[in-house]
């Protein structure tokens, strides 16, 4: 017989020998997918369950370490971390306050004339309280010098304040004073 044979049917019934044939492999093929996507899926059963139980087992150990003395290791390194912090905050907000040497320095630029000062005292801004503040003591020769060094005072222009008891004014000679002052330096 020749390679090419010679087909005698009608061309309809060739069209639907050709559908059912592509039909049927089509068919075939559906069905050998599905029977080794469920061949696949019961060699993966083995694995899964494996693998759960170990998520389950890594879950308890993971469990037991919080339960234990490791969560209060972390507690306590949080609470060092967090006091750590307020640290250096504090730290970076003296870089901004003005150095206690160049306080002292302006204070005693002002005038002074028979007053002998012997005790300083400076509180720097914080967090609460904006303004910086000083303590001057000493010993003044009368009430007019002392006068005098409270007004230089009170006219600088880094002082906003100068508050001196007036029971200060109670002797006339070597007056010990105490004067604080409100700073405004930058």
């Amino acid at each position: 017989m020749l390679p090419e044979s010679i087909n005698l049917l009608p061309e309809d019934r060739i069209r639907a020998f050709r559908r059912g044939y592509f039909f049927r492999v089509l068919a075939l093929a559906a069905a050998l997918l599905t029977f080794l996507a469920l061949v696949h899926a019961i060699l993966l059963l083995p694995t899964h369950l494996l693998l759960s139980a170990q998520i389950s087992a890594r879950q308890g150990q993971l469990d037991v370490l919080k339960a234990s003395g490791v969560s209060a290791d972390e507690a306590v390194f949080e609470a060092r971390l967090a006091d750590l912090a307020k640290s250096a905050t504090r730290i970076e907000a003296l870089g901004s306050i003005q150095p206690t040497v160049k306080v002292l320095t302006e204070i005693l630029q002002v005038p002074h004339a028979r007053v002998s000062l012997s005790g300083f005292s400076y509180a720097a801004p914080s967090g609460t309280k904006k303004a910086s503040s000083a303590i001057l003591t000493g010993v003044a020769a009368t009430r007019d010098d002392l006068q005098a060094y409270q007004l230089a005072l009170k006219s600088a222009s880094f002082v906003s304040a100068a508050d001196l008891p007036v029971s200060t004014y109670a002797k006339e000679t070597k007056i010990p004073f105490t004067i604080t002052l409100t700073l405004t330096l930058p």
